[in-house]
């Protein structure tokens, strides 16, 4: 039931509101969440012809973003693994964390050995290698893992509007008439944010029906 009510409301606003965090428990609000990044992701990179797994990542170069969760949930949706599956496993991991446990120690020594080839592959000095090595051993929070899930969520399909945005092209949307067709050149205020609601409603509906469209993932 939670998770429904958190896929009402982010039916309502895929980027998220307050009562998002409010009403529902948190853990189901990120199991949702992390359907709606994936259906986000698959709506940029239809636009962006760019990879699903990526999106975030290339949103960073737009606006800074939380990335390294964000892409991580994407990948391990995209092979395969379920919203709930990938969820609870982050959570876990956590709360092992936060329980002074070692979840996984394989994990973090390949995440220290890639750090150290790419330092060693680019000639880094001491300060960078440093800077590159994995300063967490969980990907959350421990103190609060399923509320930093979801806000690095919501902040993934942020970015997956920003992709969308840069790359759409409202002149080729049919739901836009001859007269609500908004001049690229004109750089009012008021045209700025026409465009701006303009792109809003074109992600928001294409994601909408790509979230319908794989609701099952949810079960």
């Amino acid at each position: 039931m939670q998770v429904a009510a958190a896929d009402a409301l982010l039916h309502e606003e895929p980027l998220g509101t307050r009562r998002l965090f409010q009403d529902v428990d948190p853990t189901a609000a990120a199991v949702a969440a992390a359907h709606w990044l994936q259906a986000a992701a698959n709506v940029a990179a239809e636009v962006s012809g760019g990879d699903p797994t990526e999106v975030v990542m290339e949103a960073d170069d737009i606006e800074a973003l939380p990335v390294e969760t964000p892409t991580l949930v994407l990948e391990r949706l995209n092979a395969g693994e379920s919203p709930r599956e990938v969820v609870l496993d982050l959570i876990d991991e956590a709360m092992a964390v936060a329980e002074g446990r070692l979840p996984d120690p394989s994990a973090l020594l390949e995440r220290i050995e890639e750090a150290d080839d790419l330092a060693e592959r680019y000639g880094a000095d001491q300060e960078l290698r440093e800077q590159l090595m994995p300063i967490r051993i969980t990907a959350l929070d421990p103190r609060r893992p399923a509320h930093d899930l979801l806000e690095d969520l919501l902040s993934g399909i942020h970015g997956c509007q920003l992709v969308h945005s840069s790359y759409a092209d409202l002149d080729e949307d049919d739901d836009f008439d001859e007269d609500d067709d908004l001049d690229q050149d004109d750089d009012t205020d008021e045209a700025v944010d026409r465009r701006s609601e303009a792109l809003h409603e074109m992600f928001t509906a294409a994601v909408r029906a790509k979230a319908a469209g794989a609701k099952d993932r949810l079960l």
